[in-house]
């Protein structure tokens, strides 16, 4: 049976930092006179020695050139860059680590300018009522979970969902721009209750009525020319946060995220942002569930 593909030790972001770290050495210099003469910050040196930035390879190929490496050290680093920027790291969301994703994600939400999401089969996590979120997060955390009916599985969860909510704090910030697309059958696909989904299309309302926030839904009866098969936010241009099923994948590679911006854009613009009269008849639909 032929091996698995997939990414190799060197692909990890984290071997650029140390190829960094062992050039500076045999060159002789510390953090600080390195960081000088590329005239960088000596912090920026250090975390991109110890993998906590991703080295972007026009940085890299600076760091060498400030090294005085050789020009086949120097596209040696750089070449190990570009793998690492390309590489999409995978994030398995098993139940003790929802909350500490959930945290991770609103730490890159606070820190943005414009943030792009398309979702295909649910409302966004920034646009999410508690009892909605509820729903979502303990259905699909308990899936994945050893023993989903433990205490600590349970807590693990809860925890996630406040920590969803928490995240929501920013669309307080009229400073930032959000742009949402979703696809009509969200709010055909019932989460909860009726009367659940009535006050999730109520809080959508008001989102969208938000001057800094666009909503956009691509009506189900639209011929479509592109096509996302999972949801995927956007923050910046400068990381995509990617949703499958039991994982989240996050790539800062510049080629992926030209790839999904340009895709963020067509389906923005297939997209309807008349969306009042879409969210009318499904409020109505779930009203007449309940014989309101």
């Amino acid at each position: 049976m032929a091996e698995p593909v997939g990414p190799s030790a060197e692909d990890d972001p984290r071997a650029v930092g140390s190829a960094l770290r062992a050039a500076r050495r045999r060159a002789g210099l510390t953090g600080a006179e390195l960081a000088r003469r590329a005239g960088i910050s000596q912090p920026t040196v250090s975390r991109l020695e110890t993998g906590v930035s991703l080295a972007d390879p026009a940085e890299v190929h600076r760091l060498a050139g400030a090294m005085e490496l050789s020009d086949a050290e120097t596209e040696a680093l750089v070449a190990l860059a570009r793998r690492a920027q390309q590489r999409m790291n995978d994030v398995r969301t098993e139940p003790r680590g929802l909350p500490q994703l959930q945290e991770s994600i609103h730490r890159i939400e606070q820190n943005s300018a414009v943030v792009r999401v398309f979702n295909p089969s649910l409302v966004p996590g920034l646009l999410q009522t508690s009892s909605y979120a509820q729903v979502v997060i303990t259905n699909l955390g308990s899936l994945t979970a050893a023993d989903p009916t433990s205490p600590e599985t349970h807590g693990n969860l809860l925890s996630a969902v406040s920590r969803r909510m928490a995240r929501q704090e920013v669309l307080g910030d009229a400073g930032k721009k959000f742009f949402f697309v979703i696809t009509e059958s969200v709010l055909g696909a019932g989460v909860g209750t009726p009367e659940d989904m009535i006050v999730q299309i109520r809080h959508l309302r008001r989102m969208h009525a938000l001057p800094h926030v666009s909503l956009r839904i691509l009506p189900a009866r639209a011929f479509v020319k592109d096509f996302a098969l999972h949801s995927f936010e956007m923050v910046d241009d400068q990381v995509v946060i990617i949703d499958l099923f039991n994982t989240s994948m996050t790539t800062q590679g510049r080629a992926n995220i030209r790839l999904y911006r340009d895709l963020f854009e067509r389906l923005h613009t297939a997209a309807t942002g008349d969306v009042d009269a879409l969210l009318d008849e499904y409020a109505a639909y779930y009203r007449g569930q309940i014989g309101d």
